[in-house]
């Protein structure tokens, strides 16, 4: 979870510095990261972070983690900020909760029905340019 709230604050850091835009991908990012570690979890074996593909609509993986891709994405604003996932990892062996972090920053350690659930209701908007 620390992990996951340490990417959290580079996204904003980063949308603080640059008029409330997102980085469309992580390492746009990097040079807010003293440690780049933090993108591998702790219960996973292999720390390989050159990992990188986009297999979900929206989504890209980048070491241990899944990214919301903010290239030409808005949020809606009458949705609540912790309702929106910018960041998730993954169940992993004898790990059965996924670990969610949301727009304002803060993390949560959910199941999968939460997960699911949480997923479904996911809001935001890609602009049609």
């Amino acid at each position: 979870m620390s992990n996951l709230r340490q990417i959290l604050m580079v996204y904003i850091a980063y949308a603080t510095d640059n008029n409330g835009r997102f980085p469309e991908h992580i390492h746009l990012a990097e040079e807010y990261l003293i440690d780049d570690s933090v993108f591998v979890s702790p219960y996973d074996q292999k720390h390989l972070l050159d990992f990188d593909k986009m297999t979900k609509p929206g989504w890209y993986q980048y070491g241990s983690y899944w990214f919301l891709s903010t290239d030409q994405v808005t949020f809606d604003s009458d949705v609540e900020a912790t309702s929106v996932v910018l960041a998730y990892r993954t169940p992993r062996e004898g790990f059965d909760l996924y670990i969610v972090g949301f727009f304002d920053g803060s993390v949560q350690a959910l199941d999968e029905k939460e997960f699911d659930a949480l997923m479904s209701r996911q809001v935001f908007l890609r602009n049609a340019e």
